[in-house]
């Protein structure tokens, strides 16, 4: 199992790559390890918003905020 902070990396990487769901699996992944990572919670954020779908990028923004 990789780390919430791979994840994030991974993350960052497919989101560079233009690979938002992608990033948003691995964000995911990271939060669902450590739920209280405000760097996951963002970056899931970034990605669902690539994505379009901003009412759940507003609410992993939230999360992030907390």
């Amino acid at each position: 199992m990789r780390s919430a902070e791979s994840l994030i990396n991974i993350g960052k990487t497919y989101f560079s790559q233009g690979k938002y769901p992608e990033a948003e699996q691995a964000f995911r992944k990271a939060v669902e390890q450590k739920p209280d990572n405000a760097e996951a919670w963002k970056g899931l954020g970034t990605a669902l918003g690539a994505q379009g779908k901003n009412v759940e990028a507003e609410q992993a923004f939230r999360k992030a905020a907390d």
